[in-house]
């Protein structure tokens, strides 16, 4: 066996290796995740109960109060504001969710008291645009990722170059898909607004500074 085979052998084994560590890590992770996640969802529980209680105590101070939302949010670069309207909305949970997600796009309009799109977002086809964009990138860096792949002449020699193509296109791919599901979450968080009963009371200054 001459030295090339001996070298092109060792490089197939790598990769296979490397493939298959990347497979099992991936699997602890997802499986770490959800057990993890479990957890997470009853604490999130117990703390929302209590704290949704502790909101019924008139003299709660408002740095608890706003430590409380922020907690509830999950961040706290959102406004007081916005998290109180957020609250009051039907799947509140989901809602929240969605701002988070869709927060470049989207923002709280305290005169309307609504969620409603930021100005360079509210035209229907400006958006429309965008969401062409996102997916037609999604396609063109997904494409150039496997690219290597497509080469009929494809042989171990074009691995390095695989190796760069696919963490490099693949993560603009992934951005591209990510920008698109943001602002289709954000759209879905416009239209379906449903508010029940104000559940917390915020007095009008804060709602305008915070």
């Amino acid at each position: 066996m001459d030295i090339e085979n001996i070298k092109t052998i060792a490089i197939l084994i790598g990769t296979a290796v490397g493939f298959v560590s990347l497979l099992f890590t991936t699997y602890k992770i997802v499986r770490d995740l959800a057990t993890s996640n479990k957890s997470r969802l009853k604490e999130d529980y117990r703390f929302a109960r209590e704290f949704l209680k502790d909101l019924d105590d008139k003299n709660l101070h408002n740095l608890a109060k706003d430590r409380g939302l922020y907690a509830i949010a999950g961040t706290d670069s959102m406004n007081i504001a916005d998290i109180t309207y957020l609250l009051q909305l039907s799947n509140a949970d989901r809602c929240i969710k969605d701002y988070t997600l869709a927060y470049r796009f989207v923002e709280y309009d305290d005169k309307r008291d609504r969620i409603s799109f930021r100005k360079k977002y509210q035209i229907p086809s400006s958006r429309r645009w965008r969401k062409l964009l996102y997916m037609g990138g999604y396609v063109f860096f997904a494409m150039l990722a496997i690219l290597p792949f497509w080469l009929t002449s494809f042989t171990i020699k074009l691995l390095p170059l695989a190796i760069f193509t696919l963490p490099s296109f693949g993560l603009l791919a992934a951005e591209s898909a990510r920008n698109f599901i943001k602002l289709k979450r954000g759209e879905a968080l416009v239209s379906e607004q449903s508010k029940h009963t104000e559940l917390i009371a915020i007095d009008a200054n804060r709602r305008k500074t915070a």
